[in-house]
């Protein structure tokens, strides 16, 4: 297997195009609806705008509402976790949770004898359903889990408790057994769902609407100059796991077949 070290470095590309190819001859491209919403926003002199570059990894949205459309190649994000745990009496009487990790940082009143049933009826008519999914409880016998989804997959501010109006003196406490981390939760995370690389470039179309885009998946690539982009919507150089499972004859042997040289 080759050394997916380019002899000419890893560049960093300035804004703008992005000439990832080697070669123009003989190369296959296919058109896809790219989805606004997979693009993450970035930061230039103070003012937030997307951008996608020629030369990045793309892969299909097979959940949610952007299925069929194509995004950015990018890690699943990892749900975080949130648990209640009561400790002490709990005779009667209610405990309220504040979630701060959505607008307004909406309250739900839970009766302290509610399982998971309960708490997720409360839980979908404060915020939505979808969004954040429980188990566990009553809390005075069994912790309360609150799993976050979605758009709220990433690490997420601590929900709050209160236990004023318990009812026997117990007491809870909010760990976080699993924190959170950002990603894709769409299918853009998964190596199989890989299309090619991204053939047009986006300055600012992203913004409005979702665009139509033509990638290469048969090429020869510079891979220092490709661009993949990390659970956080970073840019880096292409790395060499993602460049193996993309090369000509490599573990994809599927629809991708790009020669890196």
């Amino acid at each position: 297997m080759p050394d997916f070290v380019s002899s000419m470095g890893t560049p960093i590309s300035p804004w703008g195009v992005n000439e990832f190819l080697r070669s123009t001859k003989d190369f296959g491209t296919e058109s896809y609806m790219c989805a606004k919403d997979s693009v993450p926003f970035k930061t230039r002199d103070g003012n937030q705008y997307k951008e996608l570059r020629a030369g990045t990894v793309m892969a299909k949205i097979t959940a949610g509402p952007n299925l069929g459309m194509i995004g950015p190649f990018e890690p699943a994000g990892v749900s975080e976790v949130q648990r209640l745990t009561g400790t002490g009496t709990f005779t009667s009487g209610n405990y309220k949770v504040t979630f701060p990790a959505f607008a307004g940082s909406p309250q739900i009143t839970v009766p302290v004898a509610a399982v998971a049933a309960d708490i997720q009826t409360l839980v979908d008519a404060a915020f939505g359903a979808g969004e954040v999914v429980v188990t566990g409880g009553p809390v005075a016998t069994t912790p309360v889990n609150f799993t976050y989804q979605g758009d709220y997959a990433g690490d997420e501010p601590a929900v709050t408790v209160d236990v004023t109006a318990v009812v026997g003196g117990g007491t809870i406490a909010v760990t976080t057994p699993t924190a959170g981390t950002p990603g894709s939760d769409d299918g853009r995370g998964v190596s199989a769902n890989i299309v090619g690389l991204l053939l047009t470039t986006l300055p600012w179309q992203l913004m409005d609407r979702d665009v139509e885009v033509s990638v290469v998946y048969d090429c020869e690539a510079v891979q220092g100059w490709c661009i993949e982009l990390d659970a956080a919507g970073v840019e880096h150089p292409l790395s060499n796991a993602t460049a193996a499972f993309m090369q000509r004859g490599g573990t994809a042997g599927k629809m991708v077949d790009i020669g890196w040289h």
